[in-house]
């Protein structure tokens, strides 16, 4: 067993035994739904870190195991899952077909948060597709169930989302609007790595309005969120962002001190497209410098 596998079963161990250990007799649904949830667990991690083929692996199996029970719960979240991986590819057809399976059981099975979740990366779908009018009546509909259920998370998402959309139509102060709803609710709720990703983009658009100290102010907050989640792919965003408005304000250096950390983060994913492309962007601004 790898040292990972090994400290991932020891914690469900001690899991299981504390819940003995309080005096809750585990049936063996209990038992079998908490190693599931292990795989998923490890899909999500895997996800956050970029290992793309690792989550993708752990995703399919535990959809193969949720359904083996008819949970259909956790089959859901295991689509939706397994689409969120294929959109981080561009992998529009797959997506669409994993959230297909996830509304057909959703039509006949009462589970709103998985509803709303399948409407925001449904929604996600068509924004990377250039269908912004659809996209948005998703999202509308996302919100309208998270608040009659009190789904914070979801509903995070969906005005994050909206707010994503509302700057590729170009409206921005709407854009400003969804993301600061969504990042009132993530900072509430502790979560970072979401609140992250609204930061980032508050810090889009203030960059977009060419106000460089905000969009610097935003874009930090955005870096310290992900560094706090140990996001390693929001890192790299961050700080590429954050070069990008030294290079408006002609700090150099500053870039150049930024690329570097970001090429770090990337090697230490190996994520090789962006490796190349920060490297690249380096040796332009170096040579820019002599000359």
């Amino acid at each position: 067993m790898k040292n990972k596998d090994f400290l991932n079963f020891l914690l469900l161990t001690s899991c299981l035994l504390l819940l003995i250990g309080c005096g809750h007799p585990l049936s063996k649904t209990e038992i079998k739904l908490a190693s599931i949830k292990a795989y998923e667990i490890e899909g999500q991690e895997a996800f956050v870190a970029n290992n793309i083929p690792v989550a993708n692996s752990r995703f399919k199996t535990a959809l193969r195991l949720y359904a083996s029970i008819d949970c259909l719960e956790g089959v859901i979240r295991s689509y939706n899952n397994l689409a969120a991986v294929a959109l981080s590819k561009a992998d529009y057809i797959n997506a669409r077909k994993y959230l297909y399976q996830a509304q057909k059981i959703e039509e006949n099975f009462y589970y709103p948060q998985g509803v709303a979740i399948t409407l925001n990366l449904l929604a996600s779908c068509l924004l990377e597709q250039g269908i912004l009018d659809k996209a948005i009546d998703l999202e509308l509909k996302a919100i309208k169930i998270s608040k009659k259920h009190n789904l914070n998370g979801p509903l995070a998402a969906a005005y994050n989302n909206l707010g994503e959309i509302y700057l590729k139509k170009d409206k921005v102060a709407e854009a400003e609007k969804s993301f600061k709803k969504a990042a009132s609710i993530n900072k509430k709720k502790k979560y970072w790595s979401n609140l992250a990703i609204n930061y980032y983009n508050l810090g889009l658009i203030y960059l977009k309005k060419r106000d460089l100290e905000q969009a610097k102010l935003f874009l930090k907050k955005a870096l310290e969120y992900d560094q706090k989640a140990l996001c390693p792919k929001g890192i790299g965003a961050d700080l590429e962002m954050l070069a990008k408005v030294a290079m408006k304000e002609g700090h150099l250096n500053n870039a150049i001190f930024y690329l570097r950390r970001a090429l770090g983060v990337y090697k230490g994913i190996g994520d090789k497209e962006k490796i190349i492309k920060i490297e690249e962007r380096l040796k332009e601004i170096t040579s820019y410098k002599e000359n």
